[in-house]
């Protein structure tokens, strides 16, 4: 029975007379609509969350809540201040984007995006830590039975728009800049090791394992074929009588050089003439020529 039909029955066996029962029965039907009506049904279909519509509960299907596997769905999410997230997936997500805030028409700056890695705190003195990483790769898959590329990963400045100057990528506040070909322990290396903004930057190739002594190396097809050694020396790989590849290659042509070329301090450009052999050295401001002495 419901608490109205429980409430009358007990008014009956304590021997109320039929009026005072069919009022109590008022009464407590009253209560009961009065009740009912402050229940208020959820708004929109199964798992869509509930908001304030203007004074009302609302709902749509474009912001669900799976209790199933707790996850919530928005297909149009924005962050006004911070916004943490431990991953980004789901099913069939074609990309990914994070966008800086759009600012006014009045030659504001767009709103930038800052990734940081973990900042390490502890107020216990004498305790050390590391800031965590930041990790971009470029995507990747089991590929099964099939051949499967990995994802190249883009860092570009913002486009120009209007005669406008394109955006620079900049690598600040750093140490050192390594940048490895693979994770192998010999793998070749590339790194910058910037000092201040108005010193030199020294640009370091060579070998993680430090087998290497070269500052500079150019290598093909795991060759080195030109070294710049740590006290500035240039100069090709060791030659030989059967060498094929890594020698020095300089402009040649059928006639004398007629063109002035421009100047670098401390260097000489060279010519070759094809057509009689001369070999010509661009110096005080004229072609010389050196012919082969006769045989």
């Amino acid at each position: 029975m419901t608490q109205a039909q429980d409430t009358f029955q007990a008014a009956a066996e304590l021997g109320l007379s039929r009026m005072e029962k069919n009022v109590l029965n008022l009464v407590v039907r009253g209560i009961k609509e009065d009740i009912d009506a402050s229940v208020t049904v959820p708004a929109g279909s199964n798992e869509q969350i509930q908001f304030n519509n203007n004074g009302e509960f609302g709902a749509t299907a474009e912001l669900t809540w799976d209790p199933n596997v707790g996850s919530l769905v928005s297909t149009n999410l924005t962050a006004e201040e911070v916004l943490y997230t431990n991953s980004v997936q789901g099913t069939d997500i074609d990309g990914f984007s994070l966008n800086g805030a759009f600012t006014n028409t009045n030659g504001e700056t767009a709103g930038s995006i800052e990734i940081n890695g973990g900042q390490f705190s502890n107020p216990n003195a004498g305790v050390t830590g590391a800031g965590g990483n930041v990790l971009i790769t470029g995507g990747s898959g089991p590929g099964l039975n099939s051949v499967v590329d990995g994802g190249n990963v883009y860092i570009e400045g913002g486009t120009a728009q209007n005669g406008g100057a394109h955006g620079s990528v900049f690598i600040e506040d750093i140490e050192l800049l390594q940048i490895e070909t693979t994770t192998a322990a010999t793998a070749p290396r590339f790194t910058i090791s910037p000092t201040t903004e108005t010193s030199s930057v020294t640009l370091d190739i060579s070998c993680v394992d430090g087998a290497s002594l070269a500052n500079f190396v150019i290598e093909g097809n795991g060759t080195a074929f030109w070294v710049i050694d740590s006290s500035g020396r240039v100069f090709p790989r060791p030659g030989t009588t059967t060498m094929s590849t890594g020698h020095l290659y300089i402009p040649a042509a059928a006639g004398a050089p007629t063109g002035t070329p421009l100047a670098i301090n401390g260097s000489v450009p060279l010519y070759f003439d094809t057509s009689v052999n001369d070999l010509y050295v661009f110096t005080g401001g004229s072609w010389v020529k050196f012919s082969p002495a006769p045989a």
